[in-house]
């Protein structure tokens, strides 16, 4: 006779196979209490099996039965850490971490397997030879240090119950076993030798109506899923719809975007909590958790420099005390150490940064750096080695130092997650059982690992969709069940032998995941189950993965197979789907611009090339911000001759000066200078101006700068340096632009020669001469002071097969080599007449930006590294492939 929930009483124990169908059967015998009328019943005794044999250890702790002190999964994974890493063949070769997890996969298998040490010791390759030193290993430390393994709590109840030495439940029921282990199959056996009725409890099977549907790919299949459950809600809010997920774990935010979208899109304005409509079974990482995440990322601060994108976390948590009054302060102070490009910052380091700006800077963090500073003072005072329970409160006194987990008062979610923190700080401290002191950086790891372990599922009201691994989800009745990723590269699953078993061994006891034909028959009693959870059961599968063709799995393939549905389409943005949605849009004209305006010459750049683009850059300020730098790059090298070249002519001042020197003297000059220079830069990125780079790049800089002068040598007409570095501000229809040129040149007769240092591949004036002038900056200086600037000079400064040379034009012949006279019909009116269109496109350009002409201008040149594609959207026009109608204006 088959077991039902209704003949549960106080002399029943129910044993489940996880925690989850626990509490299912849990809540229907509660729902049939209430049913019946009952205001009051005993608790049933509905428990999973770990923690059945939790209780039973601790009755024989409680009778003095045993005085072994078992070990948590923390716990015993660190001590097979300690146990492998004494292995002087294992530690070179492999990860600690990842090696004690294998290994305690593996011992537990043998307990609930019963294996023959000598049996497996026959069979045993290398690698199966290397786990059972570990083993021996492993068991010698238990004994002596008067511990206890979990794996062995079925063998040691076994013996208990046969004793009688602790009392057995009259009558015990086990649930949602596909196969039980030789390791029960004793205890049981034992049990029933004792007159303990052990019996199993399945679910009825009932007539269900089976379909199957085809969905194009992942995401397809998921949206055909939560649309179906969101009809069946419709029409019954009561309905339990269950949700089962082949690969839950891969797929598990693609199912909570999705459902998420599709199921509590229409709450999205309302005010107060959201309901809750679906939940998802498999928890997350608990480090995974921001609130977690957050605080991990701040201990780290107590041991070295961290990644700059941490930093920016950090700055920018609301987790962190002072984040309500200055988020906007930090988010700016965020943008500033991005700019800094530097890759990893430490606690001593951010605090100085945060200390250079004061009030009234925008970037001022008052809160932050008293914090930070608070932070510091505790660093200095933590021992080099401590226990982990004295980790675990300096760590917890660290966060309360920081504010955590800040001002804002904490939604139910929150607050379930900060208290598992808090625990977990508990279940740290307990490994002082096995590593009774270890360093600070150790114990952060060990703090993180144990979070990255620890899946964390927060507590919430029953929800009426529910999504569930495929073994979660045996035992369970439901009104609808969606079954996904049916397909057959997935279902039945891969075989997966233990890596340290031999495969043979495994295959002929039948030990999970041993070998095809397990799988198969696992898959196929599972899918069977499955198939009588509801009174109708929908699979599906994905036709492709990419290019990937996939076929439905061979355990549905004779299922009927139904027309796929139309999917409603998304409620949050019905308006993407339609093909007007693409249609390009007229910008509306932004507010006319005040006359003081950022970016100089650049923003006449930019507005020629697309008036958005200027509009989003210079007027919005919404530049992206800056990505660390791991190496010395082009913009830096370009600094550094910038520098370098102002420091050579400061010195050399004049070309009778240069031509006075012979090769030999003016290495002598320069040498020291490039030294000098890479010094004072080196002082911002110490990380990458090593002694090493400093003297190599040395010698790279003084010959390029040696090789410049050559060039410099062969300019016929005399000069002086009239400037070097200059500002001055240039007034242009309307606009005040502050301009800042790297060098000026004085000729005779007070005339002026304007030069810009190019270090890169392609050096082009072509700009010059276009209709929108899209390279404006020499052009703008040279109308600013249209009487005594004679000729606008790009300097090549490079070591290539091209070499350095000069680009530009000018007034008359000689001003340098390479550079002739400005052509056009009459050559007596050729610069003037440069000038003069100068002038025009320029007052063009700063009108538009004045009259705030802002449309895009879309064009492969100028949107090709533009970063505000998301802002003006026009990949979803495909205009940027085709060519600007600016050019023609």
């Amino acid at each position: 006779m088959t077991w039902t929930l209704d003949a549960l009483d106080d002399e029943t124990t129910l044993l489940t196979v996880n925690q989850r169908l626990a509490g299912e059967l849990r809540a229907r015998f509660d729902a049939a209490q209430a049913d019946a009328g009952r205001h009051v019943w005993p608790s049933a005794d509905i428990l999973p099996w770990s923690a059945w044999l939790r209780r039973g250890y601790e009755q024989l702790l409680d009778t003095g039965e045993t005085s072994l002190d078992l070990l948590n999964p923390a716990q015993e994974a660190l001590l097979w850490q300690e146990v492998i890493a004494q292995d002087p063949d294992a530690g070179p070769l492999l990860r600690p971490a990842a090696a004690a997890q294998a290994a305690r996969a593996t011992y537990q298998l043998l307990h609930d397997w019963r294996l023959d040490a000598d049996v497996l010791a026959e069979r045993a390759g290398d690698d199966g030879r290397r786990f059972l030193a570990w083993r021996h290993r492993f068991d010698d430390v238990l004994r002596r240090r008067g511990l206890m393994s979990g794996a062995s709590l079925p063998a040691l109840l076994q013996q208990a119950f046969a004793r009688a030495v602790i009392p057995p439940p009259k009558r015990l029921v086990h649930s949602g076993f596909d196969t039980l282990a030789p390791a029960q199959t004793a205890l049981f056996e034992t049990l029933r030798a004792h007159g303990v009725t052990v019996t199993e409890h399945r679910p009825p099977t009932r007539a269900a109506i089976r379909q199957r549907i085809a969905a194009d790919d992942d995401e397809h299949e998921i949206r055909l899923a939560a649309d179906w459950a969101r009809e069946r809600l419709q029409a019954d809010p009561r309905a339990r719809i269950g949700i089962v997920c082949v690969q839950i774990g891969a797929r598990r935010q693609d199912l909570e975007r999705i459902f998420d979208e599709v199921l509590t899109t229409h709450t999205y304005l309302t005010q107060g909590p959201r309901p809750a409509l679906f939940d998802i079974s498999l928890g997350e990482p608990l480090a995974q958790r921001p609130l977690v995440a957050h605080a991990l990322f701040a201990l780290d601060l107590l041991h070295g420099d961290q990644p700059l994108a941490a930093i920016g976390q950090l700055l920018r948590s609301p987790f962190v005390g002072g984040h309500a009054t200055e988020w906007a302060a930090r988010a700016l102070l965020d943008a500033a150490l991005r700019a800094d490009r530097v890759p990893r910052i430490d606690l001593t380091r951010l605090h100085h940064r945060i200390g250079q700006y004061s009030p009234p800077d925008r970037r001022h963090c008052g809160d932050l750096a008293a914090r930070l500073q608070g932070l510091i003072e505790l660093q200095r005072t933590l021992p080099a080695m401590e226990g982990p329970e004295r980790w675990a409160a300096h760590l917890q006194r660290a966060l309360a130092v920081l504010g955590w987990p800040g001002d804002q008062g904490l939604d139910s979610y929150e607050f379930q997650t900060r208290e598992r923190l808090l625990r977990l700080f508990s279940e740290f401290a307990a490994l002082a059982k096995v590593r009774p002191r270890m360093s600070l950086g150790e114990a952060l790891r060990q703090l993180r690992a144990l979070a990255a372990e620890t899946l964390f599922q927060a507590e919430s009201p029953a929800t009426p969709v529910r999504i569930l691994g495929p073994l979660e989800a045996a035992g369970i009745a439901f009104d609808a069940v969606w079954l996904l990723g049916l397909h057959d590269q997935d279902w039945p699953p891969a075989p997966r032998p233990d890596p340290l078993l031999p495969a043979g061994l495994q295959r002929e006891l039948g030990m999970p995941h041993a070998s095809a034909e397990r799988e198969y028959a696992f898959a196929a009693r599972l899918t069977t189950e499955l198939a009588n959870a509801a009174p109708r059961v929908i699979a599906s599968h994905a036709l492709r993965d990419g290019d990937q063709q996939r076929r439905p799995s061979p355990l549905i393939g004779d299922w009927p197979l139904a027309q796929t549905p139309t999917l409603a389409g998304s409620p949050l943005h019905p308006g993407c789907t339609t093909p007007r949605a693409h249609d390009p849009m007229p910008a509306p004209q932004a507010p006319p611009a005040p006359p003081e305006q950022r970016g100089g010459a650049a923003l006449l750049g930019a507005q020629a090339a697309c008036p958005f683009r200027a509009f989003a850059q210079y007027r919005l300020a919404a530049t992206p911000l800056e990505e660390p730098s791991h190496a010395i790059d082009g913009a830096l090298l370009g600094t550094l001759v910038h520098e370098l070249l102002q420091r050579v002519w400061s010195v050399l001042q004049d070309a009778t000066t240069l031509a006075a020197h012979d090769d030999a003297a003016l290495a002598a000059r320069v040498a020291p200078l490039a030294a000098a220079t890479l010094d004072d830069l080196g002082r911002r990125r110490p990380d990458l101006f090593t002694p090493r780079f400093k003297a190599l790049e040395a010698e790279r800089l003084t010959r390029l700068v040696l090789d410049w002068l050559a060039v410099e040598r062969r300019r016929e007409i005399p000069f002086a340096i009239a400037a070097l570095e200059q500002e001055r501000v240039v007034e242009l229809g309307g606009l005040r632009l502050r301009l800042r040129t790297d060098r000026i040149d004085r000729l005779a007769g007070d005339r002026l020669v304007v030069i810009d240092y190019k270090t890169g591949r392609e050096v082009s004036n072509a700009g010059w001469f276009d209709a929108r002038l899209s390279e404006p900056q020499l052009p703008l200086y040279c109308i600013s002071d249209p009487q005594r600037v004679d000729a606008a000079l790009l300097g090549r400064v490079r070591r290539d097969a091209k070499g350095c040379g000069f680009v530009g034009v000018s007034r008359e012949q000689g001003v340098a080599p390479g550079v002739d006279p400005a052509h056009d019909a009459d050559q007596a009116i050729a610069w003037p007449a440069l000038l003069t269109r100068w002038r025009a496109a320029l007052d063009a350009l700063a009108a538009e930006v004045c009259a705030g002409r802002a449309d895009p201008t879309p064009s492969p040149a100028a949107c090709s590294y533009c970063p505000f594609g998301a802002l003006c959207r026009v990949q979803d026009t495909g205009l940027a492939e085709q060519p600007s109608e600016v050019a023609d204006e």
